[in-house]
């Protein structure tokens, strides 16, 4: 049977069980989360405050294990609100309403993963109450995806990794002298989502039965991208000739 090793606070190491005759392989699946949260400060400060964490994931040359393989990085709270990067699923899932069945996602296929890429996950609290907080992901010091926008559901986020058949390194800022982030923070643009009143108001001309409060509630629960509100709505609505 095969399981991941917590080495240390850096470290995971997954033991993989190999298929050596006709016995049935199995490789446990694991969840590991941060002792701390990443939590939202009482007072707002006067610049933004950004909580950041990268992993480096590391796969043996075993073929037998390539679908069995999985990884996801990213953040959840109590409340299993969360968002996380699905790796070998290629997409960013969230869920912020507190209900299965409710989640978004954006797929990443022209992406291609190697062996070794440092993923990095972002939790952004702006300054100014009038801008949403924000998830981000990184790919070996590089954005990727849209940000993904929250609503008040967003305190409390831990760091978490769903692995298996993978190992990783982890990196918490301990000592960024010693062991930089790949991703460099001066480079950042902080992200506010100009487009999102416009984006609301063109969503309810569409559908005008929907209240603009319920569509601006759809709007955030769904990250902040239209396409995807859009889509849904689509469904539930579907346009005649």
């Amino acid at each position: 049977m095969g399981f991941a090793n917590i080495i240390d606070d850096e470290n995971i190491d997954y033991i993989e069980y190999v298929k050596k005759d006709a016995h049935y392989v199995h490789n446990m699946p694991a969840s590991i989360y941060a002792e701390n949260a990443f939590n939202k400060l009482i007072d707002r400060p006067p610049n933004y405050s950004l909580y950041y964490f990268e992993i480096k994931y590391k796969i043996e040359e075993e073929k037998n294990l390539d679908n069995y393989r999985r990884i996801h990085i990213g953040l959840k709270n109590s409340e299993n609100n969360y968002v996380e990067l699905d790796i070998t699923g290629k997409t960013i899932r969230f869920n912020f309403q507190k209900q299965a069945g409710l989640d978004g996602y954006i797929i990443l296929d022209k992406i291609v993963w190697m062996n070794r890429d440092i993923i990095g996950c972002g939790l952004v609290y702006p300054a100014s109450t009038d801008s949403n907080p924000y998830v981000f992901f990184t790919r070996n010091g590089k954005q990727i995806g849209n940000p993904i926008l929250l609503n008040d559901n967003c305190d409390g986020f831990k760091p978490f990794i769903q692995l298996t058949c993978f190992s990783v390194e982890t990196n918490f800022g301990k000592d960024l002298k010693v062991n930089p982030f790949v991703y460099d923070f001066s480079k950042h643009k902080f992200y506010k989502y100009s487009n999102f009143e416009k984006d609301l108001n063109e969503l309810n001309q569409m559908f005008p039965l929907i209240t603009k409060e319920g569509m601006k509630q759809l709007l955030l629960a769904k990250g902040g991208c239209k396409e995807i509100v859009l889509n849904k709505l689509l469904l539930a609505f579907p346009k005649t000739n």
